[in-house]
């Protein structure tokens, strides 16, 4: 798959991997362009295996370009960067105690030779070779960034109870809505950076932080009116992922959304209903927010929205055929 001049492409073996270099590194040729090595900054690859659900690096005889040269490849992080606690104060306590690997390299700075082949950035989002919390660097650099910037705006001792609530929901709505329509920003980390809020208003005289409701109670109810983190990261994923589904016949977006949509309902057992309007209670907590599609299903169902049947003709494996609609 293209974006402009980005590639990124998925192969069922090594030999199909070297080809798909080989053809690129071709048609770059015969376009007058080159195909850069630069580190793990340009064109790199990634080769795992799973074996009980844990990803392994399978290293192999170097993939190379024609011109002989050696392309790097993407491990799997020795130690994976655990998610954020609860509260500002867990999560420094484990950020600091996960910033060190066993050999006292620093897993996050991405100067150190250890992030150089841990993480590959494509189309401005970092991840990681596993699947398995693969964008656990993007959401670690959303995190820290909100958590960071409301510590400093709560700082600020000459502003109001109102003006500090209008600036953190400003910084929240422009890292997060942005960062969410290509990340997943989970509960735990939107809790997270909830948690530094919640500190710079108790500072600035907010007289009630806990219980934690009546932070995000509607002011007509009582409440103070904040907007929770959440809301803006389920809405921006939400948002990325309908305009998919609803773009023009033939787009890749349209097609690779829709039959990911059928593949994830058939595997999680949606027979009788559209995927699309499929409501799946069930699972709530057994849905994978690693998982595109299940994070989707998983963000309706804790904001209690359902996806409504229209007469639009649907496809790409989301026929009302395959889903026996046609038995009702």
């Amino acid at each position: 798959m293209y974006y402009a001049d980005d590639g990124c492409f998925t192969t069922g073996s090594l030999a199909d991997l070297q080809a798909i270099f080989d053809l690129n590194w071709f048609l770059a040729k015969q376009c007058g362009l080159t195909v850069k090595v630069k580190g793990a900054e340009k064109t790199a690859y990634t080769v795992v295996r799973y074996s009980e659900g844990k990803a392994y690096n399978l290293e192999t005889a170097p993939i190379r370009l024609p011109d002989g040269t050696r392309i790097p490849q993407i491990l799997v992080p020795a130690a994976t960067v655990a998610k954020a606690g609860h509260t500002v104060r867990a999560a420094s306590k484990q950020r600091a105690a996960t910033n060190k690997t066993a050999n006292g390299r620093d897993t996050i700075d991405s100067t150190s030779a250890a992030a150089e082949v841990a993480t590959y950035t494509y189309l401005g989002t970092a991840y990681t070779a596993s699947w398995q919390r693969g964008m656990e660097p993007a959401r670690e650099r959303t995190r820290w960034t909100v958590i960071n910037m409301v510590q400093m705006v709560g700082q600020l001792t000459q502003l109001d109870l109102g003006e500090l609530q209008q600036s953190i929901d400003t910084i929240v709505e422009g890292v997060v809505g942005f960062a969410g329509r290509g990340t997943v920003i989970t509960w735990e980390d939107c809790e997270a950076m909830e948690g530094s809020r919640r500190k710079a208003l108790a500072k600035h005289g907010s007289t009630v932080t806990w219980p934690r409701a009546h932070v995000y109670t509607e002011t007509s109810a009582g409440g103070e009116g904040n907007n929770h983190a959440y809301q803006t990261a389920a809405a921006s994923w939400m948002s990325a992922f309908d305009n998919a589904l609803a773009a023009p016949a033939g787009q890749t977006a349209r097609m690779l959304a829709r039959n990911m949509v059928a593949a994830t309902a058939w595997r999680l057992g949606c027979c009788g209903v559209s995927p699309l309007e499929w409501h799946p209670a069930h699972l709530k907590e057994q849905l994978n927010e690693d998982f595109l599609v299940e994070a989707w299903y998983l963000q309706r169902l804790r904001t209690n929205l359902r996806g409504i049947r229209t007469g639009a003709p649907v496809g790409d494996g989301l026929e009302d055929i395959k889903w026996r609609l046609d038995l009702k």
